[in-house]
């Protein structure tokens, strides 16, 4: 018995390995994520901004510095309370040429007595996931280069989820455009036009606002709930066989 996490992974065993004993069950770090979320500790650098209008621009490489050139946040406070840029790397040449671009950025080991930037460059590992509890909006990188990365942790707390075409490599990506609660943008313009104007319009109180909004929260929701129970499918598979 083999179990695979996408039809994707199943036509591999069966089509190339001639293994025809395989079971699609979702991810299980779906489940994985919400634990983490429901034991996530505050991050006491960032609360005061938490709940604000933020944007954050997830696991950046190289291939996603084209999407900050002719993006302009002079006024992003009229939007957002600001802007998070999370380096999928800590990589100190990347960071340089982000902060060539955004030259009154602060880099997050440098926030003391609550000093902020509205553009903050985070050059800590391991604190990603936490972040997204303090945006409403993530693009997240890689989708300009070899892949996207993952897209699963700003969903679970609700952000409006944007990327890069590249998402051949990611089933859930795909799940999610699919699904109406991903975005594909394929420059700045379309995150400006697509993204930022339409999630300014949800805060404004707008019966437009309030209905778009609700339209696109209710299928992040429906799409989680239909993930939510890989290990109790798979339990049951095992126990069919044991």
């Amino acid at each position: 018995m083999i179990i695979t996490p996408s039809k994707e992974v199943k036509n591999i065993f069966n089509e190339q390995l001639q293994i025809n004993s395989t079971y699609i069950i979702s991810d299980t770090r779906f489940e994985q994520i919400q634990h983490r979320k429901k034991n996530s500790h505050k991050i006491l650098e960032l609360e005061p901004i938490k709940g604000k209008n933020n944007i954050i621009f997830g696991s950046i490489s190289w291939g996603d510095l084209e999407i900050f050139s002719s993006l302009e946040f002079e006024n992003i406070d009229i939007f957002y309370g600001g802007i998070i840029i999370v380096p999928h790397e800590i990589n100190v040449n990347l960071i340089k040429k982000i902060e060539e671009r955004f030259p009154n950025a602060i880099r997050f080991s440098n926030i003391k007595d609550n000093q902020y930037s509205n553009i903050i460059i985070v050059d800590k590992v391991g604190i990603l996931p936490e972040l997204y509890k303090y945006t409403k909006i993530t693009y997240v990188g890689g989708g300009f280069g070899k892949g996207v990365h993952s897209t699963i942790e700003p969903l679970i707390y609700n952000n409006i989820v944007c990327y890069g075409p590249n998402i051949d490599l990611l089933n859930e990506a795909k799940e999610m455009y699919q699904k109406g609660c991903g975005f594909i943008i394929n420059n700045s313009t379309g995150l400006i036009e697509n993204i930022v104007k339409p999630q300014f319009i949800y805060q404004t109180g707008t019966e437009e606002g309030r209905t778009m909004k609700k339209q696109v929260e209710q299928k992040i929701k429906q799409y989680l709930i239909e993930k939510d129970s890989s290990s109790k499918e798979i339990y049951k598979l095992i126990n069919e066989y044991t």
